[in-house]
């Protein structure tokens, strides 16, 4: 079986060979011949496809670009997350129970942090001992762990994530989770160190 050329002058090139037609002329592409010259045009096609669209993968990022974007700085993220819980953490002394949303002020910041793949123990005086320790309010950055007095002056009894701008976010018996001030009022004379964690 033969294809003909459609072109009348068999010695056009094709991706620079000639028409594989014999030297005569009068016979057109074998079976195998066809074959191999559609095989080649759709390679070139598929090349020249490929080569106009890689500039467009660009436009659409990867998971982990998009990632990326998303959270520029995991400490603000943590404050955030800490702060959309407000309304929904019944505070009780001396409990843990994640699954019920029932924690105590550690166990709050414990279950905030482990929703980044951070493990903190339980118990504000034990968080004090983990990661970079912090002394000055002035140093302390959105994310870091901040304990106060909340007893007997000096010792650590209350936990919370600093939120930035001279507040932080906690878990308290009066209102629940909620966004208090480090500079005026209750807590203001309380705060005894922070810790940075990332």
């Amino acid at each position: 079986m033969y294809f003909t050329p459609k072109a009348k002058n068999h010695s056009l090139s094709y991706f620079g060979g000639c028409c594989m037609c014999p030297k005569s002329c009068n016979i057109g592409f074998t079976k195998r011949q066809g074959v191999i010259f559609m095989m080649k045009k759709m390679m070139v096609t598929f090349a020249v496809c490929a080569t106009l669209l890689a500039p467009a993968a660009s436009l659409f990022p990867t998971k982990a670009s998009a990632a990326a974007t998303s959270y520029p700085d995991e400490g603000r993220d943590i404050a955030y997350t800490a702060g959309t819980y407000s309304g929904k953490v019944k505070y009780s002394f001396g409990t843990n129970n994640p699954s019920n949303l029932v924690l105590d002020c550690s166990a709050f910041t414990k279950y905030i942090y482990g929703l980044y793949g951070i493990d903190l123990p339980w118990g504000s005086k034990a968080q004090a001992n983990m990661g970079q320790r912090i002394y000055k309010e002035s140093d302390l950055q959105p994310g870091d762990l901040v304990f106060f007095s909340v007893g007997t002056p000096g010792q650590i009894n209350h936990a919370g994530i600093y939120a930035g701008n001279g507040q932080f976010i906690g878990n308290s018996p009066s209102v629940g989770v909620s966004t208090f001030s480090m500079t005026t009022g209750y807590w203001a004379d309380r705060f005894i160190s922070g810790v940075r964690m990332l």
